[in-house]
């Protein structure tokens, strides 16, 4: 599947609790919106946690009659997580689908497309992306995923304070997130006294790590805090066993999910991950339901990313329902967003766009990840 997909999903007859139109029945309107994912590329698990996310919460719009009478329809461009890509197919949402709305993931993508959503007045919903520099991006960019400093201040906190570690090394990819939340991470422990022993960045998408794996070993570090995707991270716990590397892996928040236990199996048993609110095991009601639904569709439980796509498409459809259905009413709509109870935990969006959550650890145990202590 490559280039641009679309997604058109059929009328189907709600409950008109808006009012629409003139006497009689309310006329039929069809609302779009964009992502910009990868459905394939070196991380087409992302694309797969968005269609997912999407599909669920169009099968909640459709019942709720929170958008009705109407179509809703999505419209899917694969970004492949490479910025010029992504640039063209944000001209394609913009100019000729006409959308208002954009879901997509992927440092290097947002702050790409970020300057051309602002000037363009279309919203740009962050569900993956970490980097600190999307903060001040413009007041149409918005985020419901932890950044790099959350994440960075939360493994560094665990590794001192709770591990109590005072050494470790870093292995981390070499794309705009791994080197923002890498090179974060790694400030800031020496700041808090921490010593690096090795810090070491590797290629997207790679899945041989032995050259890497030998050189850390050599230092032997207790503790290594692993800045990476899914894939990768499954390849490095299994050739981490195979060399006798025997340390503490500590990740950054959805890298330890169905896609990494695929290739890494039993490798993966006591690896550690700072994760926020959401969990398809040991969450909150709404988080367990929405779990449950996901994997009797799929197989397997979700992650926080298809969550937040979840949640990203719901946001949209709160504000049509709420009377916004240009750019700048959804904006404003967005801005009001305050303690919503959700799949994701309780959602506040600050004066700046973003969505902040505590982080807390997990660890593998018997193939899951369960909450640490």
């Amino acid at each position: 599947m490559k280039g641009k997909l679309l997604i058109c999903l059929l009328a189907v007859t709600l409950i008109a609790g808006l009012g629409w139109g003139c006497a009689g029945e309310p006329k039929e309107q069809t609302y779009k919106v964009g992502t910009i994912t990868c459905v394939t590329g070196a991380i087409p698990q992302m694309g797969e946690y968005c269609l997912r996310g999407w599909e669920l919460a169009k099968e909640d719009i459709d019942k709720s009659g929170m958008v009705a009478p109407s179509n809703i329809e999505l419209c899917v461009e694969d970004g492949q997580n490479v910025p010029k890509l992504a640039l063209a197919s944000l001209t394609r949402l913009i100019d000729v689908e006409k959308v208002p709305y954009i879901e997509t993931v992927g440092s290097s993508v947002v702050l790409a497309c970020a300057p051309i959503c602002e000037e363009s007045q279309v919203v740009l919903m962050n569900t993956a992306a970490k980097s600190p520099l999307i903060t001040d991006a413009g007041d149409y960019i918005f985020s419901i995923t932890v950044n790099a400093v959350a994440e960075g201040n939360a493994g560094v906190d665990f590794i001192k304070n709770t591990l109590n570690v005072d050494k470790c090394s870093v292995l981390y990819v070499n794309n705009e997130y791994g080197l923002t939340v890498g090179e974060y991470f790694i400030d800031l422990y020496q700041k808090e006294g921490g010593t690096i022993l090795d810090s070491i960045v590797y290629e997207l998408g790679a899945t041989d790590y032995r050259t890497h794996i030998t050189k850390l070993k050599a230092k032997n570090p207790p503790v290594i805090y692993l800045v990476g995707h899914q894939n990768e991270a499954g390849y490095i716990a299994k050739q981490t066993v195979e060399l006798g590397l025997d340390t503490q892996w500590v990740a950054p928040c959805g890298v330890i999910t169905p896609e990494m236990f695929a290739i890494g199996e039993e490798t993966c048993e006591g690896w550690m991950a700072l994760e926020p609110p959401f969990s398809a095991t040991a969450g909150t009601p709404k988080m367990l339901d929405f779990a449950k639904r996901y994997n009797e569709n799929w197989g397997v439980d979700p992650t926080m990313y298809s969550a937040n796509s979840y949640m990203a498409f719901m946001l949209y459809a709160m504000a049509v329902q709420s009377g916004a259905t240009t750019a700048p009413e959804i904006k404003d709509f967005l801005y009001t967003v305050k303690d919503l109870d959700c799949v994701i935990g309780k959602l506040s969006i600050d004066a700046k766009g973003m969505a902040t959550f505590d982080m807390k650890p997990w660890v593998v145990k018997g193939g899951a990840l369960v909450a640490y202590k």
